[in-house]
């Protein structure tokens, strides 16, 4: 389920999410963009009462408001929606060093980087309405001449995010949809700053360690 919040985002101050110049957010050249990022929020997401009461009493769309203060183009939540917050050329703070070619998905939950540990691992329900932003994105890309061909992952650009987006979305979102559906590669090994390659645990075909 889609719930389109672009047209909000004017209210919402893009500043705090991306790069600015003349009170407008940049926007790229769709030509340098060809790679969705993939992430994991490292929360839950709540809603305050204040947040309620602007929504007009709609707790939901209360907390799909909440992609519009993410740094990401697109949030799936664990309700099984996924929100557009960002037209997808706008120039993001979302994956560090994968800024100026990527467009980002951010899915909610905290999950484990590695099977067994102490967090969640992602439902159906989030698996589904992230992998429906992927093909999303792929599409809403197209109609501006940019053509996603890559996917990585958030860890590969920042040594912080070493379980962004985690192992089993990795699997389930990425390399099941968008690899094996959508046709996009896998770029594993490209890294930037401290950022760390894909982990073998995450998918059979590496070779390094966690």
């Amino acid at each position: 389920m889609i719930v389109d919040l672009r047209h909000e985002q004017s209210k919402a101050g893009p500043e705090s999410c991306g790069k600015v110049s003349r009170g407008a957010i940049v926007m790229r050249d769709p030509k340098t963009v060809d790679t969705i990022v993939g992430h994991q929020m490292g929360v839950f997401m709540g809603v305050a009462p204040y947040m309620v009461q602007a929504a007009k009493g709609d707790r939901a769309l209360a907390k799909h408001r909440r992609a519009l203060k993410v740094h990401a183009h697109v949030s799936a939540f664990i309700d099984g929606a996924f929100v557009p917050a960002y037209e997808p050329m706008a120039y993001l703070y979302h994956g560090n060093g994968s800024n100026s070619y990527s467009v980002g998905v951010e899915t909610e939950g905290l999950y484990n980087g590695i099977p067994g540990g102490q967090h969640d691992e992602p439902s159906d329900l989030v698996i589904e309405a992230t992998r429906e932003a992927c093909s999303w994105l792929v599409e809403e890309c197209a109609k501006v001449g940019s053509t996603l061909r890559y996917y990585e992952a958030h860890r590969q650009h920042a040594a912080s995010r070493r379980s962004d987006p985690g192992h089993r979305l990795w699997q389930a979102v990425y390399i099941e949809h968008c690899e094996r559906v959508l046709g996009l590669k896998p770029r594993p090994d490209v890294t930037t700053r401290d950022g760390r390659p894909i982990p073998r645990m995450w998918d059979q075909r590496q070779t390094g360690g966690y």
